[in-house]
């Protein structure tokens, strides 16, 4: 019993906001939906889109649920038809999770997306705020 217990207290461990972060919302789904709602700017582009939404998640919910939220999205894209599949959205999402691991706000998580975008040559759009 008491080694399943070690890597289950882990794994849990693994499921936190940023330190000083309040979660936006219980559920996994919940949380995830509610960082889209109220943490991303519109009307950028997608790979910005992307990191933005990875790096929030990861913020303001957790990083295993950030890592969820990019497969999920992109294993969706693949089979719902839409054709909207990339293999660079999920480099994006890397770069935000990434991102959010050194970032201590809002603000400077999107800096951090906006300047590893630009070095791994994805579009972003550095005129955009956030809300």
């Amino acid at each position: 019993m008491r080694a399943l217990a070690v890597p289950a207290l882990l794994a849990l461990a693994g499921c936190t906001t940023a330190p000083g972060v309040q979660r936006l919302a219980p559920g996994s789904l919940d949380c995830m939906r509610a960082v889209v709602a109220h943490k991303l700017p519109r009307s950028i582009p997608d790979k910005h889109a992307h990191c933005l939404a990875a790096g929030f998640i990861a913020r303001y919910c957790s990083r295993p649920e950030a890592y969820e939220a990019s497969v999920g999205k992109e294993v969706g894209d693949l089979f719902n038809g839409s054709g909207d599949f990339e293999i660079a959205d999920l480099k994006a999402d890397r770069i935000g999770i990434g991102c959010e691991a050194h970032a201590g706000s809002d603000q400077a998580l999107e800096s951090c997306c906006l300047t590893e975008l630009r070095k791994a040559h994805l579009p972003s759009n550095p005129a955009a705020r956030l809300p």
